[in-house]
């Protein structure tokens, strides 16, 4: 029999690959990311996929996720998600399950993103971190989503929203805020949005490279 040769380490070669690519844990979880879903989404390490997902399409990732973790050997489906600069877009998401992974290293998967929405009108009375929080909750991102993709705290989001946040609280506020962006104008109100808290997990242990 040949002998055989040193094990090849694919995220290695796969992180210099154009297609944004990942891996996650068992819970959604990314533990490993090439460039390109870097310089796409930003550094998801230890973030759970769904942050970067439209708040409508996550009980789809979450059912995908759940379907392969009970054998599926692949799963195809389009979600809307957003990119590091706070747009929105339609995206294919095809992933498999790692053969012989473990709880941190359970699924492979990469993301095939579609064009940009056009960006809101921007308001020239807000400062410019306002504008980003406001047209990215106008997308219908959540306050914990916004935080991930601005890299600020989720405090930090609600002290930003709270001036202008819908009077008719969170059901309403993205449809609202969509139409003063698009309008240029802005109401202020004095309620902010209650948004559900998040439960976090411990991160998975040490990295390993995937043969």
């Amino acid at each position: 029999m040949p002998e055989r040769g040193p094990s090849i380490e694919l995220t290695r070669t796969l992180r210099r690959v154009k297609v944004p690519s990942f891996i996650a844990a068992s819970d959604g979880t990314i533990t490993w990311e090439n460039e390109a879903a870097e310089k796409m989404f930003g550094d998801l390490r230890q973030r759970p996929f769904a942050t970067v997902v439209a708040p409508e399409d996550v009980p789809l990732v979450q059912r995908q996720l759940e379907r392969k973790l009970r054998g599926a050997t692949l799963t195809d489906y389009e979600v809307e998600v957003f990119t590091a600069d706070g747009r929105r877009r339609r995206a294919e998401i095809s992933s498999v399950p790692i053969e012989n992974g473990d709880d941190c290293h359970a699924v492979f998967g990469v993301v095939l993103p579609g064009k940009p929405r056009d960006p809101a009108v921007r308001m020239p009375q807000l400062t410019a971190r306002q504008n980003e929080v406001l047209q990215v909750l106008a997308e219908g991102a959540s306050t914990e989503q916004i935080a991930a993709m601005l890299h600020v705290s989720k405090e930090t989001v609600r002290n930003h929203i709270r001036p202008y946040s819908a009077r008719s609280g969170r059901t309403h506020v993205s449809r609202r805020w969509r139409r003063r962006i698009e309008a240029g104008s802005c109401v202020t109100t004095d309620r902010v949005s209650v948004l559900e808290p998040v439960v976090e997990r411990e991160p998975c242990g040490q990295r390993r490279e995937v043969a």
